[in-house]
């Protein structure tokens, strides 16, 4: 007669569902599949420990913490930096460089996020702070009122949105 894993895994795990004669020849010669019973029969007891409370619990909370992605909404803050380039001009000079910049600070709520916004006459420049410093997580930022999508994997290097817009308030998903 031939005898599958899948009839061992029956004769262990589902004894009622595997045929008769199935069943009584593994049972008359379990010696030749002493080891596979076993190491099915230690599986089986292993499902069937209950777990505590408590580990339940934290395994629910890292499934929870690994699944659902993670939105901060980053609003302006009203103070507002602008900067122009006050050389000093000389009679025989012309003045070289008249860009003026303007810096917002956006922030959440619980100040998991910062995000600096350097306005030039051409772009802006994000510059994002993470409370958590998250190397290895994928940053999906949404500008409004444009609506545009930007996806930043190391948030070292700045975000440099060209040709310039608004920015009013700032949607972050990590992932």
């Amino acid at each position: 007669m031939v005898i599958t894993e899948k009839d061992i895994f029956m004769f262990v795990f589902f004894k009622e569902n595997l045929a008769k004669v199935k069943f009584d020849y593994i049972l008359e010669n379990s010696k030749n599949f002493e080891d596979k019973i076993k190491f099915l029969r230690e599986m089986l007891n292993e499902v069937s420990t209950k777990l505590p409370p408590h580990i339940w619990t934290k395994i629910k909370n890292k499934i929870s913490k690994t699944s659902e992605p993670k939105l901060f909404l980053l609003q302006k803050k009203n103070f507002i930096q602008t900067k122009s380039n006050k050389n000093l001009v000389l009679a025989a000079d012309s003045q070289t460089n008249t860009e003026i910049l303007t810096t917002d600070t956006f922030i959440d709520k619980d100040a998991n996020f910062i995000a600096k916004v350097i306005t030039h006459s051409e772009s802006n420049n994000i510059y994002l702070f993470s409370k958590e410093n998250d190397k290895n997580k994928k940053y999906k930022i949404k500008v409004n009122p444009s609506g545009n999508n930007f996806t930043i994997l190391d948030i070292s290097n700045p975000l440099v949105i060209n040709p310039m817009q608004q920015i009013d308030e700032i949607l972050i998903t990590v992932s």
